[in-house]
């Protein structure tokens, strides 16, 4: 609505001002404060006494009224009144609208002035061949002059045989007996003696400002201000001077200029036949230019241009109007509205009919379609301006019309625009103002107001924001800082504000302003945004607090962890000293009992019972299982601590060589899945892993014939080991004690082992980021799937 160039001003039933567009501001003297004065109270430009009257007579009858008015600047408005209905066919009220119609009003004035004057022009031509006398033609002439001209003041000036005066021959308007009296001196300070000087017309726009020559007492007497002047007859032998005068500032037209000039060679025909003749064809040369410069607007107008005779039947209309209809102007002529296009007569033809009667109608919408765009529908903006001749009779119509649909899609695009932006601000997830530079919020997020707690009402205006919510010794330097965004050209980051609450509590917010162009009242705007950095101050807050105390708990803990590390460094030490002590002293007994074992069964073979033999075999065999464990217990305690030395590894041959060291049994298979991967790794503790693995499927396997698969798959960089055997296969509720240390589910004395293998692997691939898991149910085979950290490229 903000955008119209309709003048509308609403009125609710008390005929309160409600709301109006900027446009109405052109006549009616209101601002945004003004809404829900009483209408009386409200001052405008137009000369309309009976405005008051009027409006309460539409709310009384509910019918319109419309009226053309003047402004006190000489501007015409056609004023409608209407009942104000809402969507439920209420009467609300009362809307009135205005739209200039002070540029179709001269277009009409200077129509009309052009065929008055062309009707003088013949009238006087007329009583001139008509043998009509000279002071009659004369007194005539001047009336008609001022008739056409409408102004107050015409005389013709007879230059008298000594050339050093003129005689008032005839007049109109002037002082009573000053006509055949008053003689005025030929000088080149005055403008008739001026005017025979140039041999040219003289327009004078204003006289008490004129330089050329000064205006004669006969002239500044009577108020004279504006006015133009002609010789009448040969320049050379000129009978005299016609002037036209006015006591309005005026501007006169080159038409004016040909018509003044027109009357004055009719009346050198009275004086000269021959000059009459000559001045005749001048006219005629002029009207026919004037006929030219119509028919040019008529064929190069943007806008469709038609004229009706008092049949309502075209005589003229324009290609462009033509155009707009579908038809060609051929088809026009001599048809009707109603017969060129009879979809639109029930809205064309009230208006016809109102013109008709010779009253005005402008700027009316009309909606509907036409030939030239079949079933589409389009909107004109429609002007019927009656022509009335010399008779003051209606000779017909003259039309105007401007197609107006893509400016109507337009406004209502904008419109659409206006209230999402609206929308989009109003119902921001963060603070949000706008306003304009004499102070009015003009928009505000709801935020706004459920962060603060003020309501709309209570922070209308940037003033009142700025006493709400900041300090008094703030405030001052706040304005100052808003009073400068009204200058910006891009966005600006003004930084943080604490701002406090309705209820008291300070907020902090941080504020983005950037320029938002100007409003239909040419005010500049701005729009200010927000976010509440409340939380975030308080959490910078406590995160330095808790930064200082991490600090010192940093200093504290570094400090513990050097003398943790050095004395966990000592301790690790002591436990490889004593690992490798532990089962260098063992291994030494240990190898004397064995070696006195084996001899004592070499020197009494003989001597000895099957039992002591045995007994003897069974004490060999428990202190090789004993030098195992040891052997085993100072792997463990090393496993994953060793010194890495990377090289690129063949897993497939790795596995190879492990089963060539390993004792299969006879009817035995290990299957190694084919092109097993490459990796670079420490190939020792990857062997230990495998060897221990496949070692033990075939100790625990119970069966001699048994199956061992052994396979790879790489899984992101990482590689996926698994293997299976086919054996007695383990429970699951032992799946975690294997990996435990000297843990074994079946007699050490049956397999020998010393349930250390499967803690050093767990230990090893742990130690390198890596997991095992066990698979396996009773009586269906067991499968060991480890990842092992292969990050390196591979091949």
């Amino acid at each position: 609505m903000a955008s119209t160039d309709i003048g509308t001003v609403f009125l609710d039933r008390h005929l309160h001002l409600k709301r109006f567009t900027p446009k109405a501001c052109e006549i009616f003297n209101i601002i945004t404060a003004d809404l829900g004065r009483p209408f009386d109270h409200i001052s405008h430009k137009l000369h309309y006494d009976s405005l008051s009257a009027d409006i309460q007579q539409v709310l009384k009858s509910l019918s319109k009224i419309e009226r053309e008015a003047q402004t006190k600047d000489d501007r015409w408005y056609v004023i409608t009144i209407l009942p104000y209905r809402t969507l439920h066919d209420k009467i609300d009220g009362v809307v009135l609208t205005s739209v200039d119609v002070t540029e179709l009003k001269q277009v009409e004035k200077e129509l009309k002035q052009r065929v008055l004057q062309q009707a003088t022009v013949a009238q006087l031509g007329k009583m001139a061949l008509a043998g009509t006398t000279l002071d009659e033609l004369m007194d005539t002439a001047t009336g008609c002059i001022c008739e056409a001209l409408e102004i107050e003041l015409c005389k013709i000036l007879e230059l008298m045989p000594n050339h050093k005066d003129f005689l008032l021959k005839a007049g109109t308007g002037w002082q009573e007996g000053s006509v055949g009296q008053v003689h005025i001196p030929n000088n080149k300070n005055s403008q008739a003696g001026y005017t025979l000087v140039t041999h040219e017309p003289v327009i004078v726009e204003n006289l008490p400002q004129e330089t050329r020559f000064s205006g004669p007492e006969f002239l500044t007497e009577h108020d004279v201000i504006s006015g133009m002047s002609v010789i009448i007859g040969d320049s050379e032998k000129p009978y005299g001077v016609l002037g036209a005068h006015s006591k309005k500032s005026r501007t006169f037209s080159r038409y004016d200029v040909n018509f003044i000039l027109s009357v004055a060679n009719i009346l050198a025909e009275v004086l000269n036949r021959k000059q009459a003749e000559e001045a005749l064809q001048l006219n005629r040369e002029i009207i026919q230019h004037q006929l030219s410069e119509i028919e040019a607007i008529y064929t190069t107008a943007p806008v469709g241009l038609a004229f009706l005779d008092s049949e309502l039947r075209f005589v003229r209309i324009n290609e462009r109007l033509a155009e707009i209809n579908g038809l060609s102007v051929s088809d026009h002529l001599g048809h009707t509205p109603a017969e060129i296009l009879p979809e639109l007569d029930e809205i064309v033809n009230p208006y016809l009919q109102q013109a008709i009667t010779g009253h005005s109608e402008l700027n009316v919408e009309l909606h509907g379609t036409t030939p030239a765009a079949p079933g589409v529908e389009r909107d004109w903006l429609a002007s019927y301006l009656p022509l009335k001749g010399p008779d003051n009779e209606v000779a017909g119509i003259n039309t105007v019309i401007q197609e107006i649909t893509e400016t109507k899609r337009a406004r209502k695009a904008l419109e659409a625009s206006e209230e999402r932006f609206r929308r989009a601000v109003v119902e921001a997830p963060f603070p949000i103002l706008a306003h304009a530079e004499d102070g009015e919020i003009v928009m505000i997020s709801n935020v706004v107001t459920d962060l603060t707690g003020y309501t709309v009402e209570e922070i209308q205006t940037v003033e009142a924001w700025v006493k709400a919510v900041y300090p008094n010794e703030m405030q001052p330097q706040i304005k100052k800082g808003v009073e400068n965004l009204y200058e910006l050209t891009d966005r600006l980051d003004e930084g943080e504000f604490e701002i406090t609450t309705k209820e008291g509590h300070k907020r902090i917010w941080h504020f983005h302003s950037a320029p938002l162009g100007t409003d239909e009242q040419g005010r500049r705007l701005v729009i200010s945004m927000a976010s509440d950095v409340t939380k975030r101050k308080e959490f910078e807050e406590a995160l330095q607090k808790n930064q200082q105390r991490l600090k010192e708990l940093n200093e504290t803990l570094e400090q513990r962890v050097v003398e943790r590390t050095e004395e966990l460094t000592r301790i690790i030490q002591d436990l490889d000293q004593f690992a490798y002590v532990a089962s260098h002293d063992l291994k030494t007994p240990l190898r004397a009992i064995d070696n006195l074992a084996a001899w004592i069964t070499e020197d009494a073979a003989d001597n000895l019972p099957e039992a002591s033999k045995e007994h003897l075999e069974k004490m060999r065999d428990r202190v090789h299982r004993m030098e195992t464990l040891l052997n085993d217990l100072l792997a463990y305690s090393r496993a994953g601590r060793d010194h890495e030395e990377i090289e690129e590894v063949d897993t497939g041959e790795l596995v190879g060589n492990i089963l060539t060291i390993l004792a299969l049994p006879k009817r035995f298979t290990v299957d190694v899945q084919p092109d097993m991967p490459h990796v670079r790794t420490n190939r020792p503790l990857l062997e230990m892993v495998l060897r221990n693995l496949i070692d033990n499927a075939i100790k625990h396997h119970d069966r001699s014939d048994g199956l061992i698969t052994v396979s790879a798959n790489r899984s992101g960089k990482d590689i996926v080991f698994s293997v299976t055997d086919d054996g007695p296969g383990i429970d699951p509720a032992f799946h975690t004690r294997i990996f435990q240390i000297f843990q074994t589910l079946q007699s050490k004395d049956k397999n020998g082992g010393s349930g250390v293998g499967l803690a050093i692997v767990k230990k090893i691939i742990e130690a390198r980021g890596g997991s095992i898991e066990v698979e396996s149910i009773t009586g269906q085979g067991a499968t060991f799937r480890f990842t092992w950290p292969g990050d390196q490229s591979l091949v």
